[in-house]
């Protein structure tokens, strides 16, 4: 079978931009998380900055331990018009630890459609008290 150069360049240009549509109209949702220590955790307000960027939505979220061992881990999901995040603080097990722990994190998640959401971060810390903070988000 031969292939005309035509078929080859029509195929170069038009696949590229089927593909690309596919994915930017995708249902699913993408989330970054990252998070890391405070070097002086007294100075911590615990609590959340919200941002909205590019019809991204963008968290940064600070939380006190009651000890420098703690590994957080992020759990997001949307119903509706509602959102969640919740940040699970998790002791490590290692062996000795200063006491009181401070941790700044981020979230960013991508590809969330139109609309105004409740937004809603708990913050779930095992030996200590946790918190729970809302906002009203809105995505252009």
């Amino acid at each position: 079978m031969h292939t005309s150069p035509w078929m080859i360049l029509a195929l170069a240009v038009f696949l590229p931009m089927m593909v690309g549509c596919s994915s930017a109209t995708a249902p699913w949702l993408d989330t970054e998380f990252q998070y890391g220590e405070v070097d002086d955790p007294s100075t911590i307000q615990e609590g959340i900055n919200v941002t909205v960027g590019l019809g991204d939505l963008y968290i940064l979220g600070h939380l006190v331990t009651p000890t420098r061992c703690y590994r957080l881990e992020h759990e997001f999901g949307r119903k509706a018009g509602r959102l969640e995040l919740r940040i699970v603080a998790r002791p490590t097990g290692a062996g000795t630890c200063d006491p009181l722990g401070g941790y700044r994190y981020t979230l960013a998640v991508f590809r969330l459609r139109s609309g105004t959401y409740e937004l809603t971060v708990v913050h779930d810390i095992t030996g200590a008290q946790g918190g729970q903070f809302t906002d009203s988000v809105t995505i252009r």
